[in-house]
């Protein structure tokens, strides 16, 4: 297992909560995308995003945040999957991931499950 890395903006996000006495942003959507550039602690946003949709589920672990979603190949058109963004209620990027490309014909679908460590 290889947890995303959370950005710069979430975990300011989450310093500025805890000092204010808070919630902590809570994850709510997923985002898919075409991007190919490494992701950075810097990333605002994904690089070439074409679909977002709520998260089907959200589960802690001791310090450990598995997110999940379901993206359907009707949803991805003809784009070949590549990245994936995680953002909160308030639309801050909590990570990104990037890998090998994903094709899905108009009648599948494929899992991603996210993890987050703290």
């Amino acid at each position: 297992m290889n947890p995303i890395l959370a950005t710069n903006a979430f975990r300011s996000a989450v310093a500025l909560a805890v000092a204010n006495g808070a919630a902590a942003p809570q994850a709510t959507t997923i985002a898919f995308g075409t991007g190919t550039t490494l992701p950075s602690v810097d990333d605002v946003g994904l690089e070439a995003e074409f679909h977002r949709q709520p998260l089907t589920a959200a589960t802690a672990t001791g310090v450990m945040l598995q997110l999940a979603a379901t993206l359907d190949g009707s949803d991805a058109g003809s784009a070949l999957v590549t990245e994936v963004g995680v953002f909160s209620a308030s639309g801050i990027l909590m990570g990104r991931r990037v890998f090998q490309p994903k094709q899905l014909e108009p009648e599948t679908s494929i899992e991603f499950t996210l993890d987050f460590q703290f």
